[in-house]
């Protein structure tokens, strides 16, 4: 069994929520730990479940469910913080910077997909000599650009007012609003027209950012 695997390790204490259950059928509970954990030296305890306002337990399924609905505040609210798009920024085709909104993108790969489309975002950045400090506002699409060549799910973050080289750069692009689904354009002036209404919601719903403060 996996608990004789585990005393090798020097392990002696396990950590589990109320509801934790293992095995075929999920037969298998604390006491079920404790009873054959004892001989040889393991045993388990239950940790309390965090619950919201409502009383409803929190749970990372609840939390997922919650950034693929588009709700990232529902989301922060149970996390205790924001959900953020965490990464290092890769070389794009540079079309933003053409069209007067240079981005940041983070290629999401196999991590969390929240719900595609448009948000209003915070971006920090992890420069690892110091504490992830803000850098500014901005706006930030997530999604696989339907409107121009797919290159996978990419988070395009426009900081707002900085011209910051930023690549190969971590930064956290903190998810504060969503704005509104990922949608197809006819061209590129329509999608410049609006990126522009895009920025402007999220300036609107954004605390102000003073660069001097940061």
């Amino acid at each position: 069994m996996y608990l004789t695997i585990l005393a090798g390790l020097g392990v002696r204490q396990l950590y589990a929520g109320t509801d934790f259950a293992f095995g075929k059928g999920r037969g298998g509970d604390l006491q079920t730990i404790n009873q054959v954990g004892k001989p040889i030296g393991i045993s388990a305890t239950a940790v309390p479940l965090l619950v919201d306002a409502n009383t409803a337990v929190i749970s990372s399924s609840r939390i997922r469910a919650a950034l693929q609905a588009g709700a990232p505040d529902a989301a922060a609210a149970m996390l205790g913080h924001d959900w953020a798009v965490t990464g290092t920024v890769i070389r794009g085709d540079s079309r933003g910077r053409t069209i007067g909104f240079p981005t940041a993108n983070i290629a999401l790969g196999s991590l969390q997909h929240p719900a595609f489309g448009v948000y209003a975002v915070e971006i920090d950045l992890d420069d690892g000599a110091g504490p992830v400090r803000q850098i500014g506002n901005g706006v930030a699409n997530i999604g696989i650009r339907p409107t121009v060549q797919n290159r996978g799910v990419l988070c395009e973050a426009h900081l707002f007012d900085r011209d910051m080289d930023l690549y190969d750069k971590r930064l956290l692009v903190r998810l504060k609003a969503f704005l509104r689904p990922e949608q197809k354009f006819s061209g590129i002036e329509e999608l410049i027209k609006q990126i522009s209404l895009d920025a402007k919601a999220a300036r609107q719903l954004l605390p102000p950012f003073a660069l001097g403060q940061h």
